[in-house]
């Protein structure tokens, strides 16, 4: 202002250069608390803030508006002395604020404990003045440098406070403690002693050549760690950056990029899909009829639609669009609604395909753009993409897949334009646990609103809610992904701050990544993941020989149970009585070392050792016709 002329102005001075940082301040306050805003937008209520504060401010302490804008303090220089060097070094720390803007804010408080007579100076220039005569001339400077502020504080409160996440520096002691607790089976049986094993024994056993583990502690990400090989043939080793398919766990990504979507007023919850999509309509039948499939069907899994899941395509093969696969004119079948939506729960990877395309036809741009938009870039996830196929300049960045037997996947992997095809690593994944757990905690900057979080993590339909599985106890969020050759879960907590991923690249890792959490929760004290605990039965010779014979899986189920690494590429299971158990030989190249071990807990029902399924032997008139295993049916053939 006009009044801060000489040495009774230095203390208007700055305050003059308080009131303008304290708007700053209050301008990110104010636009870091509000939900639900775009980044674009966002900035711009800051801006808006800062100039609406100031403006009241100029309008309450002066009755001219324009005298001093954004820092625009007129001087005039209070001796005729020629500039020396200090000025000359003034004006250098000038130019590091005009390449630094945030030290804008921070350099005014040095000034107040200043002694130097060249405060006022300092001052003067930091405030963006000319110093001409006693002529009132303000400079572009203090309001270009406090815009600049304004900006930089902009993209801070844009990008969410969870998208790069402190990770600890890793703890030796921290990593030794889980690979400590690692046991060879995920049971403990009455009367056995506690074995331990080692991550390399594990690996070697399932035929996984490779695993990723990130641990989430406090809220944060505590340590991160590759063990094995991406790539047999090479030799190249897992390290934190490797990139492993995360198969279905692309769905509750997926699933935040629509609920994103929904936060902005572009999609519905609950109105039909079909009044959004636009190159492609869910078909009508009696199912629709009688209630038109909503996207809160096809999040949750009760819409009642087909196609549970996709085998994927080699690697060079030519991929089919969206509307193909819907159609069926891929390598599977056409999606369809098959029970009226919202009336059971029924896992679809076609519903999430449905999905796909309607963020598509919404937003206008390609799948993988709006993913690295509305999720992967928000949450830090740097390494991660939807890009279908791998960009071959991110080849080495990739694991292999590896088969059943160990072998490597021919082509080295399977592509999966359908949606579940990102890539991602262990790391990132726990930072998108991490952005679930934030949102829910309402921090400013997190992804999803408090209501929508709250909304995605309420279970609709058999623990499952918007995307994510949830513990019956209603403590855990997560998802589990199986591709050809690779298998990875994700589990964390609602809100203790803690969590795992584990990825694998092999068929056989799904024990391995169970053993793996169960592991973690013990050496860290996390209620969840206890081992099964079962007792020994003696059924007797006679009951065992009746439940022991040959059996054939049925052919809808023989792909499911090759998923889960247990008779994998087995058209037929021979179950043998030994020493009070039942003993499944698994041939060479079948996926799983040497045999598989049941001991019985009843005379028509007997334990997996390894994970502590059940299986269950039906019986018809008397006599045993075949058995359930999880959900999974095979019948007697001898």
């Amino acid at each position: 202002m006009a009044e801060l002329i000489g040495d009774k102005g230095k203390p208007r001075l700055v305050a003059a250069m308080f009131d303008n940082v304290l708007a700053v301040l209050l301008a990110f306050l104010v636009s870091s608390r509000v939900p639900g805003l775009a980044d674009g937008a966002r900035t711009a209520l800051l801006v808006v803030t800062y100039l609406a504060y100031y403006f009241v401010l100029e309008a309450l302490w002066s009755r001219t508006l324009v005298k001093r804008f954004a820092g625009l303090v007129i001087v005039k220089r209070t001796s005729g002395e020629p500039a020396g060097w200090r000025e000359a070094a003034i004006r250098t720390v000038l130019r590091v604020l005009e390449a630094n803007p945030l030290l804008f804010g921070i350099l005014p408080g040095a000034i107040v404990v200043a002694r130097s007579r060249y405060r006022q100076r300092l001052g003067d220039m930091l405030a963006g003045t000319v110093v001409v005569s006693s002529r009132r001339t303000g400079s572009p400077h203090g309001l270009a440098l406090t815009l600049s502020l304004c900006l930089f504080l902009g993209a801070c409160v844009s990008t969410p406070r969870h998208t790069r996440p402190q990770i600890a520096e890793l703890a030796d002691g921290s990593v030794a403690a889980l690979l400590e607790h690692l046991r060879p089976t995920s049971t403990i049986v009455e009367g056995d002693p506690i074995e331990t094993t080692t991550i390399e024994e594990l690996i070697r056993e399932h035929q996984t050549p490779g695993v990723s583990v990130a641990v989430i502690r406090n809220g944060r990400i505590e340590w991160t760690r590759g063990f094995g090989l991406a790539d047999v043939g090479t030799g190249r080793a897992v390290t934190p950056q490797t990139l492993f398919q995360a198969a279905s766990i692309s769905k509750p990504v997926a699933a935040v990029a629509a609920l994103r979507m929904v936060q902005d007023g572009l999609l519905e919850l609950d109105e039909d899909v079909n009044l959004k999509l636009k190159s492609w309509k869910v078909p009508a039948n009696e199912f629709t009829a009688e209630r038109p499939v909503t996207l809160r069907h096809l999040l949750s899994h009760t819409a009642g639609t087909t196609v549970s899941g996709f085998p994927g395509y080699p690697r060079d093969a030519r991929l089919p669009g969206t509307i193909d696969i819907l159609e069926g004119r891929g390598n599977t079948d056409p999606v369809r609604v098959e029970t009226t939506p919202g009336s059971i729960w029924q896992y679809s990877g076609g519903g999430y395909t449905i999905i796909q395309q309607l963020m598509v036809d919404v937003a206008g741009k390609p799948y993988a753009e709006i993913l690295r938009e509305r999720v992967l870039e928000p949450a830090g996830m740097t390494h991660s993409t939807y890009e279908v196929p791998l960009p071959l300049a991110r080849e080495n960045e990739a694991s292999t897949a590896y088969a059943d037997d160990g072998s490597a996947i021919e082509g080295r992997y399977h592509s999966y334009p359908e949606g579940g095809g990102l890539w991602t690593t262990a790391e990132d994944l726990a930072r998108f646990a991490l952005a679930i757990q934030q949102s829910r905690a309402g921090m400013p900057g997190s992804l999803l609103s408090s209501h929508l979080v709250n909304e995605m993590l309420t279970p609709v339909m058999n623990h499952y809610g918007l995307g994510f599985g949830l513990s019956e106890d209603g403590r855990r969020f997560g998802h589990s992904g199986a591709n050809e050759g690779f298998f990875c879960v994700l589990s964390a907590s609602l809100d203790d701050g803690w969590g795992i991923v584990v990825m694998t690249n092999g068929n056989g890792g799904w024990p391995l990544c169970e053993l793996v959490r169960m592991a973690a929760a013990k050496a860290y004290g996390w209620p969840a993941f206890e081992p099964t605990r079962r007792r020994r039965v003696d059924i007797g010779e006679v009951a065992l020989a009746r439940i022991a014979g040959t059996y054939e899986i049925l052919p809808e189920s023989a792909e499911v149970m090759s998923r889960i690494a247990l008779f994998p590429n087995m058209g037929t299971i021979e179950l043998k009585a030994s020493n009070g158990r039942l003993i499944a030989d698994v041939p060479e190249g079948a996926g799983t070392q040497g045999r598989v071990e049941f001991l019985p807990q009843s005379e028509l029902q007997a334990m997996e050792r390894v994970t502590g399924r059940l299986m269950d032997f039906l019986v018809v008139d008397g006599k045993v016709t075949g058995f359930r295993f999880r959900d999974f049916e095979a019948r007697r053939v001898d």
